[in-house]
């Protein structure tokens, strides 16, 4: 019995001071411990979709490859739809710019049709007036090469609406060959508003407006003209306009200055170009 104990205490003390297992340090002790422990707790387990297993490298591993996964998918999603936001973004800008465009063109037919239908009112209601020259004397030569003679012009207006300011501008002169161009500038000079010297003239009135005319040397052309503008305001927008008119003056079927005094009732006054009403 003693020897039993004996034996026992000996077999006790010999497994006591059994050397411990020693793990080496660094990247092969690692290695080595994570073995161990795998040996310890056994093999990862796969974890099934939904189930967050901490423990797991390989469920860890999973859930990384998943996300990675899914950020690629929302990257490629992201993309397309980026790309078809800009598709849409241009074809929006292209039709505004469109719609633009033919706003513009629009409005600025419907400026025109305006424009066209405020100019036929106003010319199918605007002031029109007319004008006739006639002598009101003989025609007189004097000794120092020059001559005379008293006209008056009837003016009418033939139109709808009051003329305003109306006021007459005329002179004689020799005919000369650019005749048309010195009626046009005269009548350019007196395009202007004559408040002083002028007068309203109603639909459908006339009046007579006398003039006294001369030459200073009548000998410079064988034909002498008369020329001028009467000048009005029309409504609605006040504008101004000009009736304008030149005359060929002396005797004959187309008068002549011969140096020899014409009578008043044999003075001929003949139509020529240069005139017009706007």
């Amino acid at each position: 019995m003693g020897l039993r104990i004996i034996g026992i205490l000996l077999a006790l003390a010999c497994i006591g001071a059994a050397p411990a297992t020693k793990v080496p340090s660094g990247p092969a002790g690692d290695a080595r411990q994570g073995a161990m422990q795998r040996s310890t707790t056994g093999p990862d387990r796969p974890c099934p979709p939904g189930d967050d297993l901490r423990s797991s490298d390989l469920c860890a591993q999973w859930k990384a490859a998943d996300a990675a996964a899914e950020g690629a998918a929302w990257t490629a999603r992201n993309f397309w739809l980026s790309l078809l936001g800009t598709v849409v973004g241009a074809g929006t800008l292209l039709a505004a710019f469109m719609a633009a465009t033919y706003a513009k063109h629009a409005a600025k037919e419907a400026r025109r049709s305006a424009d066209i239908a405020k100019d036929a009112l106003i010319a199918s209601e605007r002031a029109w007036l007319t004008i006739e020259l006639h002598a009101d004397s003989d025609l007189t030569f004097h000794p120092t090469g020059g001559c005379s003679l008293f006209v008056y012009l009837t003016i009418k207006n033939i139109g709808r609406t009051p003329a305003l300011n109306v006021h007459t501008s005329m002179a004689m002169v020799p005919m000369r060959q650019d005749h048309v161009e010195e009626v046009a500038e005269f009548a350019r000079q007196e395009r202007n508003q004559n408040r002083t010297w002028s007068r309203t003239l109603l639909p459908g009135d006339s009046y007579d407006r006398k003039w006294g005319l001369g030459l200073d040397d009548y000998t410079t052309s064988p034909y002498g003209t008369i020329f001028g503008s009467v000048t009005y305001e029309i409504l609605p927008d006040r504008s101004i306009h000009q009736t304008t008119f030149c005359y060929i003056v002396g005797s004959g079927e187309v008068g002549s200055l011969d140096g020899f005094d014409i009578p008043k009732d044999e003075v001929n006054l003949t139509v020529t170009s240069g005139g017009f009403a706007d």
